[in-house]
């Protein structure tokens, strides 16, 4: 016989049932998985019927039966039922699935099991539908045997928190409560003493959302019998529903909104924050490198975590530029500028000296000699620089003129007056006997960044007994500098 396609779900009432008295047998027929285009054709239930332990009843033209709407009872034989669509076309099955009742059972007055065997006729739309059946068995017990709720007191409750279960039966049975792996059958403290038939039962040290199930053992003539109850209790344990952020990606400094929701009573993100809002919330934090943030929710005695990652940008440098167009002349004002993104530090250094332009978009400087800038970053990754170098224009010579009073023997008075542009020192050397003079006084400032030096000397007459050739550099701070010869003729002087 091939498989069932159609689950079936069957209860009795009273449960257990019990013998000479009126019973009831609901199934409840769905479709497990939802199976598209199943159709059903056909669907029998059928009991045993006679005086006997197996027995379920020894009338059953006494039974009245219930079926879904769209159904009718296409046959039966006294202890089997034959359901078949009123179409007398295989139909489909709904959602909510179908509802078959054998009501006012007379069970008979033997304690035993009995069977309720179902057969299915159904298939794809279209195709011939395939025969298949199964068999749930039945308990009968004696007409007193009761057994009353079966309950968990509370039935919610914390992380490692406890209950207690109570029940109520009749004397006479092997009462067991089992869950997990796990199987109670004697009073808790006290190993020689069965579980009674009205008790209670604590259980301590719940993790885990767990069901009970308590069983009632009946041993009878025809074997043993079992009845069954079940109560569920909920450990309401830490949950974090959601923990984000936004954004998820930002640049050194920028904040972030974290977001959080649990059920827990405490919550703590690490790092800073710390502790925040319970159960819910929000907070927003500055984020400098890339970080895990980390949610601690706790709700009673559990406790769990969640993180999520900030990612911070690495720093960049866009552009370095200046406005300089060329050699700029000695204090001219030159002005740097930058772009930069997801910085922690920028620092601008110009010529070993270091400036903190974080803050800062440009930086204006007045170069006296060629200037080296270089535009450092750091932040979260490997750190950024840039750098250039702003020209200034040489030193130049103008005019040179050199004025020779011919004085007392054995000196000469000289006055050097030298025109030069771009320069900050200028030096005065002879071509022999090692003689020089160094001098920045004097200067008189004319226009178009052109200075006058006056060098004053007195000379040993001696130096011009023949034609001599002085060398003039001027300089520049940084040791640019440009070199002019300037000869002197000799002048035929009696010392």
């Amino acid at each position: 016989m091939a498989d069932l396609k159609l689950d079936y779900a069957v209860t009795t009432a009273p449960d257990p049932l019990n013998t000479n008295t009126p019973g009831q047998i609901q199934i409840a027929v769905t479709n497990p998985g939802r199976v598209r285009d199943l159709e059903i054709a056909q669907l029998s239930f059928g009991i045993l019927n006679g005086l006997n332990a197996k027995d379920l009843t020894n009338d059953p033209t006494a039974i009245e039966l219930v079926y879904p709407k769209g159904w009718g009872l296409d046959r039966t034989s006294g202890s089997e039922f034959v359901f078949t669509p009123l179409s007398r076309k295989p139909m489909p099955i709904g959602g909510e699935g179908l509802l078959f009742v054998l009501n006012k059972i007379p069970v008979n007055g033997e304690p035993g099991l009995t069977d309720l065997y179902i057969i299915e006729r159904a298939g794809k739309a279209g195709k011939p539908p395939t025969e298949a059946g199964t068999s749930v068995q039945l308990a009968k017990f004696p007409q007193d045997f009761r057994l009353d709720a079966f309950t968990a007191d509370p039935s919610t409750v914390g992380f490692d928190d406890a209950t207690t279960l109570a029940w109520k039966g009749s004397k006479g049975a092997t009462y067991s409560i089992s869950y997990d792996d796990k199987v109670i059958t004697h009073v808790k403290g006290d190993p020689d003493a069965k579980l009674p038939h009205d008790g209670t039962y604590r259980i301590d040290n719940l993790l885990e959302t767990t069901t009970f199930t308590l069983d009632a053992s009946l041993k009878t003539k025809a074997g043993s019998l079992h009845a069954r109850r079940q109560a569920t209790v909920t450990v309401e344990k830490a949950k974090i529903y959601q923990f984000n952020a936004n954004p998820l990606l930002l640049d050194t400094g920028q904040k972030t909104r974290l977001i959080w929701t649990t059920n827990a009573d405490a919550c703590d993100i690490s790092p800073a924050p710390g502790k925040v809002d319970a159960p819910s919330g929000a907070v927003e934090v500055a984020v400098d490198k890339t970080t895990t943030f980390t949610l601690t929710a706790t709700k009673g005695k559990n406790t769990v975590q969640m993180g999520r990652t900030i990612n911070v940008r690495p720093p960049k440098i866009m552009s370095f530029t200046s406005d300089a167009k060329g050699a700029v002349k000695p204090h001219d004002p030159v002005v740097l500028s930058w772009e930069v993104e997801s910085v922690a530090t920028l620092e601008l250094d110009i010529d070993g000296t270091r400036h903190d332009v974080k803050d800062k978009t440009s930086f204006q400087l007045a170069p006296q000699t060629l200037s080296k800038c270089t535009l450092a970053a750091t932040g979260d990754g490997p750190p950024q620089s840039r750098s250039l170098d702003i020209a200034v224009v040489p030193p130049e010579f103008g005019d040179i003129r050199v004025n020779m009073v011919i004085g007392a023997s054995p000196t000469f008075e000289c006055n050097f007056s030298i025109q030069s542009r771009y320069s900050s020192s200028m030096r005065i050397e002879l071509d022999q006997d090692g003689f020089s003079i160094d001098s920045v006084t004097g200067f008189n400032t004319v226009q178009d960044d052109a200075w006058v030096a006056q060098f004053p000397l007195k000379l040993p007459a001696a130096l011009f007994f023949k034609d001599k050739m002085f060398t003039l550099t001027a300089g520049q701070m940084n040791g640019q500098f440009v070199k002019r010869d300037f000869p002197i003729k000799a002048y035929n002087v009696d010392p």
